[in-house]
């Protein structure tokens, strides 16, 4: 785990249960000051630590440095929390890279218009890698 952020991640245990929404846990960095890029990093590595991934330990799982850019049947289709969700899974290696793909077009062949971010989480939940959306939420998967 990266030891400058050993600490946040300390008190965002002690504050927010495993089951509170990312976005409520950015807000709260967000009033501490820190800008996009390190709650981006801060809500990964907090990801990681929920789903028991041990970050840079001796068995965490060699990755190889890659960037994942749309394409242009992409761009557009997906709101910008929808498509951060999925690079923070993939990034906190929760999410295999094949299951990531397979994600992406599952989404682009079954949803109507815009991805939005409960729409991904309902896919992630169909595979096993979120929890289901909470009662009286909607997918608009087929």
């Amino acid at each position: 785990m990266a030891e400058r952020w050993t600490q946040v991640l300390d008190e965002l245990r002690r504050r927010f249960p495993a089951e509170v929404e990312a976005g409520a846990v950015a807000d709260f960095l967000a009033s501490q000051g820190y800008n996009r890029q390190q709650i981006g990093e801060i809500l990964s590595l907090r990801t990681a630590q929920i789903a028991g991934v041990p970050a840079e330990s001796p068995g965490w799982p060699v990755r190889p440095d890659r960037l994942r850019v749309q394409g242009p049947h992409e761009r557009g289709r997906f709101a910008p929390d929808a498509w951060q969700y999925l690079l923070a899974l993939d990034a906190s290696a929760v999410l295999p890279s094949t299951v990531f793909e397979h994600l992406v077009e599952r989404a682009l062949s079954l949803a109507d218009g815009r991805i939005e971010l409960d729409d991904i989480r309902q896919l992630a939940a169909s595979v096993g890698v979120d929890a289901p959306l909470a009662e009286g939420g909607r997918s608009r998967f087929h």
